[in-house]
């Protein structure tokens, strides 16, 4: 019954958005690796998959099955070091977190450890009511990431679930966990 009260807030106010998934797969350093070595597996890896972006040795890809090709491709060469499951967040999002988690790529974009954050939203918008300000002003604290669209995303520690909730419950506002 929860769940359908909360659908039916959510719908009443703002509609769910969807943050976007992408993946990135990591390779080693390279130390005793020539240049041109390290250039020949870049345009493998450019042949192979569809590259939307790069952060030093990190690849990152838009589909899992670009991920699991490049995972077999660098353990094939030995090079294979980890891959995550990332948010890749908009342009206009706000940083306010360390690299722990995220990091905002060499071309600007930025991105956030899918494993350690937990993106949500509030059900009415902010500023709706006195409340829903005083539990955003307490929830600011705690946030690692904000993302502005059609309706703002918030990340926190995937580990303060139980906290915002606890805020949430306080004030008697909605939140809801995406």
């Amino acid at each position: 019954m929860l769940s359908f009260l909360r659908y039916q807030q959510l719908n009443k106010y703002e509609s769910v958005r969807t943050m976007k998934n992408v993946y990135g797969v990591e390779h080693c350093e390279q130390i005793d690796q020539s240049q041109s070595n390290l250039n020949d597996l870049y345009n493998r890896v450019d042949s192979l998959v569809n590259v939307i972006d790069r952060d030093e040795r990190l690849v990152i890809v838009n589909s899992i099955d670009e991920s699991n090709s490049l995972l077999q491709l660098f353990s094939e060469e030995g090079v294979f070091e980890e891959n995550y499951q990332l948010y890749q967040l908009s342009g206009d999002s706000t940083n306010t977190c360390n690299t722990d988690y995220g990091f905002t790529s060499t071309t600007g974009h930025l991105y956030v450890y899918k494993e350690l954050s937990l993106p949500f939203q509030f059900n009415e918008p902010v500023g709706e009511n006195q409340q829903q300000h005083m539990a955003f002003l307490q929830m600011k604290e705690h946030l690692i990431a904000e993302e502005q669209g059609s309706s703002t995303i918030y990340y926190v520690d995937r580990q303060q679930q139980e906290l915002i909730e606890g805020i949430a419950r306080a004030y008697k506002i909605g939140v809801t966990f995406l």
